[in-house]
């Protein structure tokens, strides 16, 4: 018998508010090119690529009835922008492999051991736990080195049947 529990990731707006943060202060710099003749067509160029994404990106939410958000494409895109720049084409993919990273689910899968499948990917014993149990939606592990992580999950468990397997398990 196994579990698979996803936590709520409840960072994810903020994720999605600095993703937009970054995107303005990039589209500031592409609007100021604009006032350089020998710059004014990259700007263009720029500024014309970025407002594409974003009114697709709206449409695409739109559609589908969620609230706008910038996916990490947006970094992958002010990557090949910046492809003059280095340094601004790689901070621009660590910036979406970050925000790749932390916009993932959480995901616990509770077998013979317990892994987080998610980024990064971490394998638990059994005994490195004192308690874990969930009550009314809420998992609680709480590890024998004082560390414990509570969280609210996403999909439904038995509960019952989850905390009698991890009281055989720890």
């Amino acid at each position: 018998m196994e579990f698979e529990i996803t936590l709520k990731n409840e960072k994810i707006k903020s994720y999605r508010l600095l993703t937009l943060f970054i995107v303005l202060i990039n589209s500031l710099y592409f609007l100021y090119q604009l006032f350089d003749k020998q710059t004014r067509n990259a700007g263009l160029i720029a500024l014309g690529t970025l407002s594409a994404y974003v009114l697709y990106r709206y449409w695409i939410t739109w559609k589908k009835g969620i609230g706008f958000y910038l996916d990490e494409w947006v970094y992958f895109a002010l990557m090949l922008l910046w492809i003059d720049s280095y340094f601004f084409a790689i901070l621009n993919l660590v910036f979406m492999l970050q925000y790749t990273a932390a916009t993932q689910p959480i995901i616990y899968l509770f077998s013979e051991e317990i892994k987080q499948k998610n980024f990064p990917w971490k394998k638990y014993q059994w005994n490195d736990f004192s308690n874990i149990v969930l009550k009314d939606n809420i998992l609680t592990l709480d590890f024998k080195n004082n560390k414990v992580i509570q969280a609210e999950i996403e999909n439904r468990v038995d509960e019952r049947a989850f905390n009698s397997f991890v009281r055989k398990g720890i």
